[in-house]
């Protein structure tokens, strides 16, 4: 017998609902800490990937895969998936040469947020009246992640945008750390 995996799709879903249901009861709690809000928004974006069929977020348990070490090889599909993904990270991910990857710690991929946590974090703070509904429209406006190597991470670093956007950002361009530094999104380039 077959697995329903129309049950599986059902099951993807309310978990994703249920973690904008916990952004809003976190920011209406009063006590929101930003370490928090990573966790909520990082499972979120798992479970709307898989929502929308999109294969490599989750692992073969259902549970969101973290990219906290990743593998070009291994993740190759999900990282493709991710909205920015800068020349040299492409480059590493699509090589077929596998003994850099292992071999040059500079040349290691960094999962990245945009849009910092921490400024996440003010923008949800900022909404009035916060509920479902605004939370996913937030999210689908301003949570992206990157793909960069360790090397232009740490031109975001010296630029002390690690965690916060560029001094004049216009509240629309969710790459503009990246633009800051000079680097380029290369999707959609298969």
């Amino acid at each position: 017998m077959g697995r329903d995996h129309s049950k599986d799709m059902k099951s993807i879903e309310k978990i994703r609902d249920a973690f904008l249901e916990h952004i809003v009861i976190y920011f209406k709690s009063g006590f929101s800490p930003k370490s928090l809000l990573r966790t909520f928004v990082d499972n979120w974006y798992a479970y709307e990937k898989a929502s929308i069929g999109t294969r490599g977020f989750l692992n073969k348990n259902g549970n969101p895969i973290w990219f906290n070490k990743l593998d070009p090889i291994k993740h190759k599909n999900a990282l493709l998936e991710m909205d920015f993904i800068s020349e040299g990270a492409k480059e590493l991910i699509l090589s077929e040469d596998k003994t850099i990857l292992v071999n040059d710690k500079h040349q290691r991929l960094i999962k990245e947020h945009s849009i910092p946590v921490a400024t996440l974090h003010e923008i949800f703070s900022k909404e009035e009246n916060l509920n479902v509904n605004g939370a996913k429209k937030i999210l689908n406006k301003y949570y992206k992640l990157g793909v960069l190597t360790k090397s232009e991470d740490d031109l975001l670093n010296n630029k002390k945008l690690r965690s916060k956007m560029p001094q004049k950002w216009d509240r629309d361009n969710v790459f503009a750390r990246y633009d800051e530094i000079g680097i380029k999104n290369q999707k959609p380039f298969m």
